[in-house]
């Protein structure tokens, strides 16, 4: 009887603990990525562990983690390869890496972020002013504009239209990272989460 009751008690457990995924709906998140029309595409969830995010599809599935260091933010896909590490080197440069080598460098100037390919050649660059931001393409062409909206910020391509939500973000310029288009979304939010330091 008691052997039973252990098993069933187990079971149990079990079942608790697949239905409290980290992905879940209900769970909160440190920030999501919405689509124009408000749907989710992507979300930055507190995990058990100090430090580290689940990263989760629209679909609420699980597609990596971040760890976040001191110096450094790194982001592992869902086969726990590393994808990106931005680690600061001073307060105006940074550099990011991969499982196969140097990926990307930040170079922040005044008001002006640049990020860059390691040869230097511009992924894009994100421009802060008051409480906003411009994003602009590798040709130094502005591609949206970064505006706040209650606690959260909006991405708006130059006609005007909403092109994304970041809800919440705490700054204009942190939130633009997810306007850059030469970069994947995951690694987007790695770049919000360094910026947000």
């Amino acid at each position: 009887m008691v052997a039973r009751a252990l098993v069933i008690a187990s079971l149990l457990a079990g079942c608790n603990k697949s239905a409290r995924t980290a992905c879940a709906p209900g769970t909160p998140s440190k920030v999501e990525l919405r689509d124009g029309s408000g749907q989710l595409t992507l979300a930055v969830k507190p995990a058990p562990e100090p430090g580290q995010f689940d990263l989760c599809d629209g679909a609420g599935k699980r597609i990596g983690r971040i760890e976040s260091e001191p110096q450094a933010v790194s982001y592992f896909d869902g086969a726990g390869v590393l994808q990106l590490k931005v680690h600061g080197e001073s307060k105006t440069d940074a550099d990011g890496v991969s499982a196969k080598g140097a990926k990307l460098r930040i170079h922040v100037n005044g008001e002006e972020t640049r990020v860059l390919k390691p040869d230097g050649i511009p992924i894009g660059s994100v421009v802060t002013k008051d409480a906003g931001a411009t994003i602009y393409d590798p040709a130094s062409r502005p591609t949206a504009l970064v505006e706040k909206r209650y606690a959260d910020y909006t991405i708006r391509g130059p006609d005007g239209v909403t092109k994304s939500y970041v809800v919440p973000s705490a700054s204009a310029g942190a939130a633009a990272a997810f306007g850059l288009d030469g970069l994947p979304p995951e690694e987007r939010a790695t770049l919000y989460l360094f910026w947000n330091k």
